[in-house]
């Protein structure tokens, strides 16, 4: 019965996605506020993506009302990344996150983009699926450790030959810097999957 009723509501539902502008700002911290127990980011980096030059934010409208959001930048000459990925609550396996994905795949697409990445979570089985379905291909996952357990696991000369491998690549960021900021997490639990699409 909930399967019909949501199957019902995605074929009535019209999605609208446009560039994003400042008066999206309410509606779309709105439906951000409980993404993670803390809240999130979204907030705090919506003038600066607004005002990109690099950069566009999409979002979804349904009868006019925001309800879904992507951000892509284009970093390098030919790859985009797409980030900030959010649907509202009462709008989620609708088809919201993979109308804005297309729309950001087609402006990628109309500045010469021929690879897209992007990250997910690794238990959000929605997400899975719709990247899987629009083409994605999962190149990497994200581990995260407990720092404690790496000590005692007399870790550190390993994690002194990774920097060394990471300053070889260009790689400015502070491996050691990095790790502090995992203390909570436990030793090698996937949390992300990389993704990469071709266009």
């Amino acid at each position: 019965m909930v399967a019909s009723a949501v199957s019902n509501a995605k074929a009535k539902l019209q999605i609208h996605v446009r560039e994003a502008c400042d008066a999206d700002r309410e509606a779309v911290f709105e439906f951000c506020r409980h993404t993670w127990s803390w809240g999130d980011y979204i907030p705090h980096v919506w003038d600066k993506w607004l005002r990109e030059e690099n950069g566009k934010v999409f979002v979804a409208t349904v009868d006019g009302v925001p309800v879904g959001i992507q951000h892509i930048t284009i970093d390098k000459p030919n790859e985009a990344w797409l980030s900030g990925s959010r649907t509202a609550p009462n709008y989620r396996r609708m088809g919201v996150a993979t109308a804005i994905t297309m729309k950001c795949l087609e402006y990628a697409k109309s500045m010469g983009v021929k690879v897209a990445r992007l990250v997910t979570e690794s238990d959000n089985k929605a997400a899975i699926a719709a990247v899987q379905k629009m083409g994605f291909k999962p190149v990497a996952e994200f581990l995260k450790w407990n720092w404690k357990t790496c000590q005692k696991l007399k870790a550190f000369p390993l994690l002194g030959q990774a920097q060394v491998s990471l300053k070889r690549f260009g790689v400015i960021c502070s491996l050691q810097r990095f790790i502090a900021g995992l203390l909570a997490y436990t030793l090698f639990f996937i949390i992300g999957i990389l993704w990469i699409g071709m266009i």
